[in-house]
């Protein structure tokens, strides 16, 4: 589960960086200099942001996947159980003040 936040977190961090203008931005300069040609260069970007965007997806899925089953696996209590109880143990404290008063 450490694994699948680190890599939303991750996934995130990079789709928010990672944008279509940055990456050509960069694959730029590598046309400005010679290394590639544009063409290859927008081919590059549309990879780079496209396997950003699925990395993310995956990533979120099983974060979700992951918090689904955590969470079905545990019995958590709603409000008005949490109030309830509150209210029991508020009337236990009484009674048992009560009893150690009338022992006392």
């Amino acid at each position: 589960m450490i694994e699948a936040l680190k890599k939303t977190i991750y996934a995130g961090l990079g789709a928010t960086v990672i944008t279509k203008e940055k990456v050509e931005a960069t694959l730029n300069d590598l046309v400005k200099t010679g290394k590639i040609n544009a063409g290859e260069a927008a081919e590059m970007a549309d990879k780079i942001v496209r396997e950003s965007r699925e990395e993310f997806t995956q990533a979120k899925e099983q974060m979700s996947g992951a918090f689904d089953t955590w969470f079905s696996q545990n019995k958590w209590a709603t409000r008005k159980e949490f109030q309830e109880l509150e209210a029991r143990i508020d009337k236990l404290e009484k009674k048992n003040a009560q009893e150690v008063e009338i022992v006392e």
